[in-house]
């Protein structure tokens, strides 16, 4: 499960409670934030001189199922 979007589903459920909203949708960004930054390093790694076309395929992929 997605937790940035459970996160944003349930910031709109919360009615007036603006501390709640805020913190829901900073929670979102953050998992947002994990599981983005992981890709471009090991993709640095693994194919140095072939990270544009990896990076391209893999975010394709990965973004489709997401």
């Amino acid at each position: 499960m997605n937790g940035a979007a459970v996160c944003l589903v349930a910031a709109g459920y919360v009615g007036c409670n603006r501390t709640a909203a805020v913190s829901l949708i900073c929670l979102a960004m953050m998992f947002n934030g994990l599981r983005i930054s992981g890709a471009p390093a090991n993709i640095i790694d693994i194919a140095p001189r072939l990270v544009a076309i990896c990076q391209c395929h893999l975010l394709t992929f990965g973004e489709s199922f997401s």
